[in-house]
């Protein structure tokens, strides 16, 4: 398959926006009162970086949709489960040690198999059940009429990601849940479809939403923001936000040497993504003057972009680590197998 810089280019802002929005969550952000323009700010791009996981999502639907129904379709989970497992040995033992998360050898086994051992490994759980369930969806995105996919799509939106525009109960609450299927859908479509869109006003798009979005939470905090209009990472308006800036960047082919450097770069999610949690825990807390909503354009230049630029090596070379064992793993043949 021929590389394409714009995924590649998808795939490291999503990693951007990753460490962007924890950086919300070590910066005083949810105890800040809701009242300066500062927090406004602060309000419209955190939910900018919100779209993270779903560009991520979409992404998968993306590639994976392409992919045949074979007996080695699941062994694309293997270097990402090898890359869990060693970013948690590395982790374990420093939130035990350095950041005194002291549990007993029993829980952190239960932690490790869990998807804890990591502190951000919920999202390799939640991607092992999608890759799991993503053959359905295939069979369903392998229509070629473009009628039907819309319909697809539009179902599982409703399902999913209208719910959370209302407070009204208008489906039981834990169909949006399921969200993750909505995005891989909505990025399986794009593969299949091939919109062809300006990127620029995609990408507008999804910047006036963000603002618009923090405009409505801003004014709907009643001090805090917590009780303020919000949205979850299966949100109608985070949903939209995710797909401007997917379709604003999968069809950019910047020049040869940018696209050199996306490529090397590119591979470092989930890698990166677990790791940036040790940096997260320690690097916020050198600069607890910052942790005011006028510093922290100050603590996202100084710590949330340096955090982002160390984690492209950390996640490229657990990365290559976990592709080599993986590779080892793949070529062992079992007792029984040889060929006669």
């Amino acid at each position: 398959m021929k590389r394409e810089p714009g995924i590649d280019l998808i795939r490291l802002t999503g990693l951007f926006f990753v460490v962007g929005v924890h950086f919300f969550l070590y910066n005083g952000f949810y105890y800040a009162p809701q009242q300066s323009w500062a927090i406004w700010l602060a309000d419209c791009v955190r939910w900018l970086f919100f779209s993270c996981n779903g560009i991520f999502m979409m992404l998968t639907g993306y590639l994976r949709s392409r992919k045949s129904l074979t007996a080695g379709y699941c062994r694309c989970l293997i270097p990402v489960l090898l890359a869990y497992f060693l970013v948690s040995f590395v982790s374990i033992p420093i939130r035990h040690l350095v950041f005194h998360e002291e549990y007993t050898l029993a829980e952190w086994t239960c932690k490790l198999l869990s998807f804890g051992g990591a502190y951000y490994g919920w999202y390799i759980g939640m991607h092992v059940g999608l890759i799991l369930l993503s053959p359905v969806l295939n069979i369903a995105v392998s229509v070629s009429d473009r009628k039907t996919l819309l319909l697809l799509v539009g179902s599982l939106l409703t399902a999913t990601a209208l719910p959370s525009v209302t407070d009204l109960s208008l489906l039981p609450t834990w169909w949006e849940g399921c969200y993750p299927l909505t995005y891989y859908l909505l990025g399986a479509v794009i593969a299949r479809l091939q919109p062809l869109v300006r990127s620029a006003p995609c990408l507008a798009a999804a910047a006036a939403t963000a603002v618009f979005l923090g405009t409505v939470t801003y004014y709907t905090a009643p001090d805090t923001i917590d009780g303020a209009f919000v949205q979850g990472y299966g949100g109608f308006w985070i949903t939209l936000i995710a797909l401007f800036v997917f379709l604003g960047l999968y069809r950019l082919s910047p020049g040869p040497r940018i696209c050199r450097v996306l490529c090397w770069a590119a591979g470092t999610f989930p890698e990166g993504y677990l790791l940036s949690h040790l940096l997260d825990a320690w690097a916020y807390n050198l600069f607890p003057r910052w942790k005011t909503p006028g510093a922290y354009p100050l603590l996202f230049v100084c710590v949330t972009v340096p955090i982002f630029l160390c984690s492209i090596p950390a996640g490229k070379a657990m990365h290559f680590l976990a592709v080599r064992i993986s590779g080892r793993i793949q070529a062992i043949r079992l007792p029984g197998r040889e060929r006669v």
